[in-house]
């Protein structure tokens, strides 16, 4: 019996680790994504899904899009995908969908992904940040955005 609740406890406090890491991460840059949105005259979605907030817009949207993401930045019809990871280490997934990338839908809008990133998990993998900076636009952290990495790069994909 001694056992069992052992397990118990041990596989709820990590599942619990699990997403309170990812919930604390949002909650911090959220403030930070929404200033800047509102000082740039640009609307924001917080934790929506794609296809509800671009059918709220007037937007058809593709299948493949209906997912929900993290913060949705846009201006008439430009929208930026903003999905916040915190890498807490080598072992986190560090994965990011490659069909949200700077993209032209026939639907009459354009989608381009950033990542707002930090942790450990950009010094134990080097290679999986180095592909990131490659291949997404806009790859920030806590700093680089305050010191106004962010703001420029929105300002770039959404005029």
């Amino acid at each position: 019996m001694r056992d069992y609740l052992y397990g118990v406890e041990v596989g709820s406090d990590t599942n619990a680790r699990k997403n309170r890491g990812g919930t604390e991460w949002e909650t911090l840059i959220e403030p930070l994504i929404k200033q800047i949105a509102k000082k740039n005259g640009y609307g924001i979605e917080v934790r929506q899904k794609f296809e509800k907030v671009m059918k709220n817009l007037g937007y058809d949207v593709p299948q493949s899009l209906s997912r929900n993401m993290d913060f949705i930045v846009y201006k008439g019809n430009k929208f930026v995908d903003i999905e916040a990871s915190y890498f807490s280490g080598a072992g986190t997934k560090l994965e990011v969908p490659g069909a949200y990338l700077n993209r032209t839908f026939k639907e009459g809008f354009s989608l381009t992904l950033f990542l707002f990133t930090d942790g450990s998990g950009w010094k134990t993998a080097k290679h999986r940040m180095e592909d990131y900076f490659d291949t997404i636009p806009c790859v920030t952290n806590y700093q680089m955005a305050k010191e106004g990495v962010l703001k420029t790069a929105l300002k770039k994909y959404l005029s």
